[in-house]
């Protein structure tokens, strides 16, 4: 295990300050979650969600070595993402999504919004305490928001239990689309629902 990976948030801002590869590496490992979660919020095409990430990371890169504060890391994340996903949209004359915060005039010597900060934080911790595998299908969720129900089908239940049987009559194919409008449903506030019947 490469030391980066086990390096605290100041130690690992520390090093991408001083252009280190392999630290640049494990902050997109730990902030992609963030950068691809504002990607699907605004509903960006494929295409535009690499964009989206790579001229991200490239700004981070750039910007490393002015952070005062590595506990905004996190938050720079999100708002930069934000900004740059709108700043997609706009080109392209596609509407904002009305569900969107509103937008904040974007500086970078302006001091990072503390509770945007802590969500960020809280769902990356979220992501990194699941288990491996559950780990691997929320990230593969954030980073492929066009996946059919067969790709979804592969990461959940691996390929090889797909290849026994014809996908369209297959029971892992209703498994898997019954699994992801239940969770569709649960994002819609269903959830609540599940809460008012203990």
């Amino acid at each position: 295990m490469h030391r980066t990976q086990l390096a605290g948030l100041p130690e690992l801002v520390a090093l991408c300050a001083e252009g280190d590869r392999d630290a640049l590496t494990e902050m997109f490992l730990r902030q992609q979650t963030t950068v691809f979660g504002v990607a699907r919020v605004l509903r960006l095409a494929p295409e535009d969600v690499e964009d989206l990430a790579q001229t991200t990371f490239g700004a981070f890169a750039d910007y490393a070595h002015r952070i005062r504060n590595p506990d905004a890391v996190p938050a720079w994340f999100a708002r930069t993402a934000r900004h740059e996903g709108l700043r997609i949209l706009r080109r392209q004359g596609r509407e904002i999504p009305t569900d969107t915060v509103p937008e904040r005039p974007y500086r970078d010597e302006e001091p990072v919004d503390d509770l945007l900060a802590d969500r960020a934080r809280s769902l990356q911790d979220a992501i990194d305490s699941l288990p491996a595998r559950d780990r691997e299908l929320v990230v593969f969720l954030l980073t492929r928001p066009d996946a059919s129900y067969r790709e979804i089908a592969e990461v959940l239940f691996g390929a090889r239990r797909l290849e026994h049987e014809p996908w369209k009559t297959s029971s892992l194919r209703d498994t898997t689309i019954r699994l992801v409008r239940g969770g569709l449903a649960l994002m819609r506030a269903g959830y609540r629902k599940l809460l008012r019947g203990r």
